[in-house]
């Protein structure tokens, strides 16, 4: 049987360098790159990750990253009303004004059905963050620190969760608040089978929609987890012949906080800081070049598979062409098709439909071509 792939390859070119801000596994260790002018910018901001149990492992990966070099400064509160601005430290916490079930008041236990599972929920939040950034609390960063919950699994409920963050950043847009609302990817330790897979679609849909709009920004919880410190290649499972990736066990045990190990904790800690001075205005990295645009094609201009199981190469030409780091990481979304496809950019069909070939930049700039 003869099975036809279909390639949607259309083209994103960014006209901004820094059209997204993309916190990932390749930036955990460009944490130390961070001028000392963004660190002190970082120093003035207040982080709310708003979460319940695995939310923890943020909050003490920032305090073991103090440990190990005291400029990266920061004052945790767990409890009580937060902490007011200050310049001399990062301020970090989960609290949020009020949840579902209470509208007023500080609340330091939140979880999905506080972010996106309702109309009440929603406009809560919306109400906390209007009552921070009215009541000389403001919030720099916000995003939600996703709970182990096997029953959040389908693509409408990813959607829910994606619809909401989107409503939340333009409430702040809407009424003037500098606080830029992130979006998260989710836990990525003790899921198996189809659940651990359905989870894994679901951060996928995550990252292609933060890919698909100017100024989104995204904390790839689960992408930071999936990796060792230095290394390019990530910790995997099968599912039905779907290969996707899960936490190492380096990241995972002994498990010491947030229901990770410390280690995991730490690499979450380095890429916030990143993420941070990104948002405070750092371009990623003083004296590189920044990719803006990636442009795809497939081998001879070909855009379809017309072979049962068969294979097409693809190429991520990058500009500038003095772009510090060109290299890219390649992912599929499914559509009506299957197909998979690997670290050199080579797909190969499942299914007959359609998919959308993507080559993101490793450069943090978050760029992507498809």
């Amino acid at each position: 049987m003869q099975k036809i792939l279909l390639f949607v390859l259309s083209i994103f070119i960014s006209a901004t360098s820094f059209s997204q801000i993309i916190a990932d596994h390749t930036v955990v260790d460009r944490y130390d790159d961070i001028p000392q002018q963004y660190i002190d910018e970082v120093k003035k901001m207040w982080l709310v990750y708003a979460g319940e149990s695995h939310s923890a492992a943020i909050r003490t990966g920032l305090a073991l990253l103090e440990s190990i070099n005291p400029k990266y400064q920061v004052n945790i509160t767990e409890s009580g009303t937060p902490e007011s601005y200050t310049d001399s430290h990062l301020r970090a916490s989960c609290a949020t004004w009020g949840d579902l079930t209470r509208s007023t008041g500080w609340i330091y236990s939140y979880g999905e059905e506080d972010w996106f599972t309702s109309s009440t929920a929603i406009n809560r939040t919306k109400s906390g963050i209007t009552y921070c950034n009215t009541h000389s609390l403001v919030i720099a960063a916000m995003g939600l620190g996703w709970c182990w919950d096997t029953e959040i699994n389908t693509t409408d409920e990813f959607n829910l969760y994606l619809n909401a963050t989107d409503e939340y950043i333009t409430h702040c847009t809407n009424n003037s608040y500098s606080t830029k609302v992130f979006f998260t990817t989710g836990t990525v330790d003790g899921y198996t089978g189809l659940t651990g897979y359905s989870k894994h679609l679901g951060y996928e849909l995550i990252r292609a929609h933060v890919s698909g709009g100017n100024n989104r920004i995204l904390f790839d919880y689960a992408d930071i987890l999936c990796y060792d410190d230095n290394s390019e290649v990530p910790n995997t499972t099968s599912y039905d012949g779907h290969v996707y990736p899960i936490i190492t066990t380096t990241n995972s045990l002994p498990e010491q906080t947030g229901h990770i190990s410390n280690a995991g904790a730490l690499r979450l800690a380095k890429a916030m800081w990143w993420m941070l001075a990104r948002i405070a205005g750092w371009d990623g990295g003083e004296g590189s070049v920044p990719v803006s645009g990636i442009t795809v094609t497939g081998a001879g201009g070909a855009s379809t598979i017309t072979q049962d199981k068969g294979t097409l190469a693809l190429t991520a030409t990058v500009t500038p062409a003095n772009a510090t780091n060109k290299t890219v990481t390649w992912s599929i979304n499914n559509g009506t098709g299957q197909a998979t496809i690997n670290s050199s950019g080579v797909v190969t069909a499942v299914s007959n439909g359609t998919v959308t070939a993507r080559a993101t930049a490793n450069d943090g700039s978050g760029v992507s071509g498809q």
